[in-house]
């Protein structure tokens, strides 16, 4: 049984190393791609992956366990102003560097729902101390940083037009 595991763990594997392989500009390859660039059948991918959704989350498992040791951090800073700033500047140099975890917190409820009650919990204390508008919630926190992850890319200088965008966004929350 164990060796059935190691075997479906090692083909898991190969199939998001080659997966990352072929992603370009962001894009997830199909089911079918794949299977012929992993050399196995399509069958095989669909019993590792149940969508394109699910194969787009195992692409970025480990840039998804960096945001989540961000929000912790966040969590767990007690300068309320420092800890949202540090939070929403480290979420938008994440999906600026890789935007495929852009799409994942775009495109899945489950993937950013885990983590909503905890960025909640960032931005409830921001109002609370009202370092932040109180018309600011956690959807407009996820869809800032995708924003400017989009409207970053756009430009010849992604990482400088995000780091401004930045500045001009915390200004325009603040109350």
């Amino acid at each position: 049984m164990a060796s059935k595991r190691s075997d479906a763990k090692q083909n898991r594997e190969h199939l998001l190393a080659v997966a990352r392989a072929l992603a370009k500009n962001g894009e997830v390859p199909s089911f079918n791609e794949l299977a012929k660039k992993a050399e196995v059948g399509v069958g095989t991918v669909y019993r590792h992956f149940a969508d394109q959704q699910a194969l787009l989350a195992g692409m970025v498992e480990e840039q998804l366990e960096d945001f989540r040791a961000l929000i912790e951090h966040a969590v767990e800073n007690e300068d309320v102003t420092a800890a949202l700033e540090a939070l929403f500047r480290g979420a938008v140099e994440l999906v600026v560097h890789r935007p495929l975890v852009a799409k994942v917190l775009a495109g899945s409820e489950d993937e950013f729902r885990s983590m909503e009650a905890k960025v909640e919990a960032v931005v409830a204390r921001a109002k609370k101390a009202k370092v932040i508008r109180p018309d600011v919630g956690v959807s407009d926190f996820r869809r800032l940083v995708c924003g400017i992850e989009l409207a970053a890319r756009v430009g010849p200088q992604p990482r400088a037009a995000a780091q401004r965008y930045v500045e001009i966004v915390l200004s325009g929350i603040r109350p």
